[in-house]
Order: C-alpha cells, then sequence, then structure tokens
C-alpha cells in the first residue's frame, strides 16, 4: 500500500516595513529655516535698494552743481565778448599859417601890423584800437559711456589689464552696470588684479540688482557652486530665475537644474523675490 506524502503549508512573506512618516517637530524645523532664508533674501535686497537710492541721490546732486558751474562759465565768456570798443578820436585840426609883416615905405606911416591868430593847442595823439580777443574754443567732447567701454574691451583684448582697470573702475563706482560686470570678470579670473572670488561676486550682485541679465547669471551659477560665498541653493535659484526672465538663454539649464532641489513653497518664493531684479525698461 502506497502511502501519501503530505506538504507542509507555505509560510506567508510578510510586507516590508513602510517608512516611517516625518515628525511634526522635523516639518517645523525645515519650515523655519526655509523662512529665515527667505527672510535673510528679503533683507540683502531690501539694503541693496536703500543703498542705490543714496547713491542715486549723490549723483544726482554731483549733476546739479556741474550744470551750475557750467552756466556760470558761459556767463563770464558773454561778458567777455560783449566789452564795447573804445571809439576813434577826430584827426587834428590845422594849425592856421602866419605871414611876415610888410615892410613900411619910406616917408610913410608905418602900417598896422597884422594879428596873428592864436595857434590851438595840439590834439592828443590818436589812441590804438585793440579789438577784443576771440572766445576761447569749447573744450573738447568727453567720451560716451559707450565709447569708454569699448576702450576697455579692447584693452582686455590686448593685454593691457591695467588700462581696462583705469576706465572700468570710475565707471563702477557710478553703478554702470555693464562695467561692474566686466570688472568683475577680472577679478574672477584674476586679470590685471588678484584673483578674488568673493569681490566679484559682489561686482555681480550689485550689477544684477540694477537688471543686468548677463551679472544675475553669472552670481546665480557662483551661489550654485559655493565660489565666493557658502553655497546656497535658494539664492541660485533666484539669480537664475532672474537671468531666464531677462532674457539669457544659457540659464535655463542650471535654473532647472538647482529649481529640483527646492520645493515647490522654496521655488515659488525664489520667482517672486526674481521679478524684483528683472530691469522693467531695457531700453
Amino acid at each position: 500500500m502506497t502511502e501519501k506524502t503530505v506538504s507542509a503549508p507555505e509560510t506567508p512573506v510578510p510586507p516590508p516595513p513602510a517608512a516611517p512618516a516625518p515628525s511634526k517637530p522635523d516639518m517645523d524645523e525645515r519650515l523655519k529655516k526655509l523662512e529665515e532664508q527667505i527672510a535673510h533674501g528679503q533683507q540683502l535686497l531690501a539694503d541693496e535698494r536703500q543703498r542705490l537710492e543714496a547713491e542715486r541721490n549723490k549723483l544726482k546732486l554731483d549733476l546739479e552743481e556741474l550744470k551750475r558751474r557750467e552756466e556760470r562759465q558761459v556767463k563770464t565768456r558773454a561778458k567777455a565778448v560783449e566789452k564795447p570798443s573804445p571809439a576813434t578820436p577826430a584827426p587834428p585840426a590845422a594849425v592856421a599859417r602866419v605871414e611876415p609883416p610888410a615892410p613900411a615905405p619910406a616917408r610913410a606911416a608905418p602900417a598896422p601890423e597884422a594879428r596873428a591868430e592864436p595857434a590851438k593847442p595840439p590834439s592828443p595823439p590818436p589812441v590804438a584800437v585793440v579789438p577784443p580777443a576771440p572766445p576761447a574754443p569749447p573744450p573738447p567732447a568727453s567720451p560716451t559711456t559707450s565709447e569708454l567701454l569699448a576702450r576697455a574691451d579692447g584693452a582686455v583684448a590686448r593685454g593691457a589689464y591695467e588700462d581696462a582697470l583705469g576706465i572700468l573702475k570710475p565707471l563702477a563706482e557710478k553703478q554702470n552696470s555693464r562695467a561692474m560686470v566686466k570688472l568683475g570678470n577680472l577679478h574672477l579670473d584674476g586679470k590685471g588684479v588678484e584673483r578674488n572670488d568673493q569681490e566679484a561676486l559682489r561686482l555681480f550682485s550689485r550689477a544684477a540688482s540694477r537688471g543686468d541679465g548677463e551679472a544675475q547669471f553669472k552670481a546665480g551659477e557662483m551661489y550654485a557652486v559655493g565660489r565666493g560665498t557658502a553655497q546656497n541653493n535658494f539664492q541660485a535659484y533666484v539669480y537664475l530665475s532672474a537671468a531666464v526672465q531677462s532674457g539669457v538663454q544659457a540659464a535655463k539649464a542650471p535654473q532647472e537644474r538647482v529649481g529640483a532641489l527646492l520645493q515647490p513653497a522654496e521655488r515659488a518664493q525664489a520667482a517672486k523675490l526674481a521679478e524684483t531684479l528683472v530691469r522693467k525698461d531695457r531700453s
């Protein structure tokens, strides 16, 4: 008689344990850090706007003073041209000629002597007339900002970095965004100056706040990799988003890459900050 083999029932495999949900304290801590980053970014932008407003007012006062000086110079030249020329003196009057007395005839009564008319006093010598001096020629016209920037580009191309620095520094001090970008590139590459990533980032950030798309792109890249500052994806996304809105197509790919590392709320807040950096008038 054949025995039947009874197989043991298979033991079910338990499902893997579910990942634990983040605790409320962790979520609160993360939200608190996000709010601190947003507040810090807003404070930086507010400080930069206040500083730019003060510099704009100072530049306005300097321009008004220069205009007043030019008006005074024009008035002084006009007075010098309007001086009257001296009158031409009258020619000297002719002096009457006195004839000698005629001899008296013999045995005749002496003829009365003719009285000579008194001579008129001599006229003063004529005064030489000196024409007024011609007005001074106007000073040569100063080169425009575009011409100065073109000269700086030519100096960099020739390797004359000292000449380029001499042109760019005064323009950057006058808040010219293109000069700040070009000067930042020299600091970033160490051309003509010692390499200084922090100074380059400072110049790029100032130009970016004035709406320069190239400066926004460069500042965003430096924040993304932590060059010249601590690595900060939030700040990188702000500048890269502004660069994209300013028309810099090369900023699109890094913007998407950095944006993937942020939460939706962080991206939304960064997009609002980027709108404040975009130049409204690009004329």
